[in-house]
């Protein structure tokens, strides 16, 4: 073989590597945290003064960690909690994620991995009708790796949506 057969050769085999390594990796779970105010008669929301009912959306990828702190802007005597309404019946199921109650004088941290990909309810289960909003958990993106090393390589998102 001649030396410049022998260079394009290894250049071939550098890349191929390369870009197999590339196709392996695994999307990265990220952490994400919101802070949450609630209220039994004005919804959820970003800030103490902007609750509204629907809440504001979440917006997360399947896999994350969600980081919440809950807190509440009703009298000490109001309870509320936060949990993600898989099956739209107003009540925290198992198998749904749910924090522990808080109240006005106690705010709330509750951690949980989002693992159902799709679009949700998110209620607090003591006012799930006033205190509710949108909580999106997307599937992160793949991607595949076609080509060759003659020809060349490319990269093309397969994800199909959420699921």
């Amino acid at each position: 073989m001649n030396r410049s057969g022998k260079a394009l050769w290894v250049a071939t085999l550098t890349f191929a590597f390369v870009a197999s390594a590339i196709a392996v990796v695994p999307a990265r779970a990220d952490t994400k945290s919101f802070t949450l105010y609630g209220g039994m008669s004005t919804g959820w929301g970003f800030s103490s003064a902007s609750q509204s009912n629907p809440g504001p959306t979440i917006i997360v990828n399947r896999g994350d960690t969600v980081v919440l702190t809950l807190n509440s802007v009703d009298p000490a005597s109001t309870t509320h909690n936060w949990f993600i309404d898989y099956n739209n019946n107003l009540t925290a199921d198992t198998g749904e994620p749910k924090s522990s109650d808080f109240s006005g004088t106690t705010a709330g941290s509750f951690t949980f991995t989002a693992s159902q990909a799709g679009t949700f309810t998110y209620r607090c289960a003591y006012h799930p009708t006033t205190m509710k909003g949108v909580i999106v958990i997307q599937s992160p993106p793949t991607f595949e790796l076609y080509g060759d090393g003659i020809r060349g390589w490319g990269l093309q998102n397969t994800t199909t949506g959420i699921t």
